[in-house]
């Protein structure tokens, strides 16, 4: 069984969902485990007819989060397994923040990483063209579940998820 593919259940708020596994970056730095969060909630686990058909639209966001621990500590539990799709097989690219404000927590400038490989964007191409790229950063299971029980996106205003802005904004606690 291959490593990637995997579907992972989360309880919210608002009912389960789900998050697939469809890379991993271990070169430094190492953010870890790629996952798409997947569009949707439910009451009862899907099926596996519906888990191929749920990875088969188009994920909320992607992010990097700690897999592994995450699992240890009982936060998502495995729900199915599915191919992943070739936008996945290679690292897909990403935004990256660069510097950010300390007072508001928001990138001052962006970069486009593609498996360690990182250029610089205008802020208006970040806020522009490239807007629906997800930025990497990696999150705790908490936060992810945090930004689907308050319909809260990556792109929404440029803030760093996990910076100390974000952690006042939406209570989050420090890490």
């Amino acid at each position: 069984m291959s490593k990637f593919g995997k579907i992972y259940e989360l309880g919210t708020n608002k009912g389960l969902c789900y998050l697939q596994h469809v890379n991993e970056y271990k070169e430094p730095p190492r953010y870890g485990d790629l996952v798409r969060v997947l569009d949707g909630f439910y009451k009862s686990t899907p099926n596996q007819s519906e888990l191929d058909k749920l990875v088969a639209k188009k994920e909320i966001y992607y992010t990097f989060i700690p897999l592994r621990t995450s699992i240890s500590r009982k936060e998502i539990v495995l729900a199915g397994q599915t191919e992943v799709s070739d936008n996945f097989t290679n690292m897909p690219l990403l935004k990256i923040a660069g510097a950010q404000n300390p007072l508001t927590g928001k990138a001052s400038s962006w970069g486009l990483w593609k498996k360690g490989d990182c250029s610089d964007i205008s802020e208006n191409d970040a806020v522009g063209k490239y807007l629906d790229l997800p930025s990497i950063g990696t999150e705790n299971i908490a936060s992810v579940r945090w930004s689907l029980e308050n319909d809260w996106l990556p792109r929404y205003d440029g803030l760093i998820i996990g910076s100390e802005e974000y952690r006042k904004r939406f209570k989050q606690p420090a890490e």
